[in-house]
């Protein structure tokens, strides 16, 4: 090596002080080589270091990955699971309004048979048919036609059920509203339908009656007419804050009387109700509290 060629050179008679100066030259960059090795030593270390960092934060990454799967692999399965008892429910629904239009059908063939048919009966009737109409589900038919876009009802094959788009999304894909359950859809899975759906537009504000009466005779009304003003005017009593109301209905054969208080028992509002006193009306009064 170097000092080798040193002691070589002394040897042959080379002068001291040039040796001694290539000496001190040897020395200094013997030295500088040792400091790039210490540093790329230490430059080793580090970067090791940061590699197991490396390592272990791709390790948590992979780990939390796999609890996102399994979280969405639960959410799935909770769609599903909203889905099929949505699906039942509505089965439900429907099963229960063709049990109560068979009944109702049935009651119709006995009415038929009989002479003696009263009105009040016959209008009875046709408020359970018209109660039965109010809760049926708005037909769906799907159109081929409808572009899906916004605001669109369509069926979700996929899930064998109705929605609603409410978002376009990229690469041909909807978002799609089911009752609160929300999904992205690709829209080779939805076909548009026309439902028919009679509910009335509201303005958006609410009017309030400056005066409601608390009072409501009934006398010399049809079944039909009795019901129906005696719904609407419990419902005016309501918006109105009133906490007692008086019906009048007198005495008669007792079937208003009978309507009313099937009503009261029935109405979710009415905490309580009884016959007037004296100075009220007596059996021909019935005095209601409400909520």
């Amino acid at each position: 090596g170097m000092s080798n060629a040193l002691r070589i050179a002394k040897n042959l008679g080379l002068h001291d002080e040039i040796i001694e100066n290539a000496q001190s030259y040897v020395y200094q960059k013997s030295d500088n080589i040792n400091k790039v090795l210490d540093k790329l030593i230490k430059q080793e270390h580090l970067l090791d270091t940061k590699i197991k960092e490396i390592n272990k934060q791709r390790e948590m990454l992979a780990e939390k990955i796999s609890i996102l799967d399994i979280e969405k692999e639960k959410v799935k399965q909770l769609e599903d699971k909203i889905i099929i008892e949505a699906n039942q429910k509505a089965d439900t629904l429907i099963q229960q309004a063709k049990t109560e239009i068979e009944e109702l059908l049935l009651e119709l063939k006995e009415l038929k048979k009989r002479k003696d048919i009263k009105q009040h009966e016959i209008a009875s009737l046709s408020h359970k048919f018209k109660k039965i109409k109010d809760r049926s589900i708005p037909e769906k038919q799907i159109d081929e036609n409808l572009p899906i876009e916004e605001n669109i009802h369509v069926y979700i094959k996929t899930y064998e059920t109705y929605g609603k788009v409410i978002k376009k999304l990229k690469n041909n894909k909807f978002e799609v509203q089911m009752g609160n359950l929300t999904v992205n859809v690709d829209k080779k899975h939805l076909k548009p339908v026309h439902i028919e759906e009679k509910i009335p537009r509201s303005t958006g504000k609410i009017v309030l009656k400056k005066h409601v009466s608390s009072r409501l005779d009934l006398h010399g009304l049809r079944y039909e007419d009795a019901k129906l003003k005696l719904e609407k005017f419990l419902d005016d009593a309501i918006i109105g804050n009133l906490h007692e109301v008086t019906i009048i209905h007198g005495f008669g054969t007792g079937v208003i009387r009978k309507l009313v208080h099937d009503t009261l028992r029935e109405h979710k509002d009415v905490v309580d109700f009884r016959y007037g006193g004296a100075g009220e009306g007596g059996q021909g009064v019935t005095i209601a509290t409400l909520k």
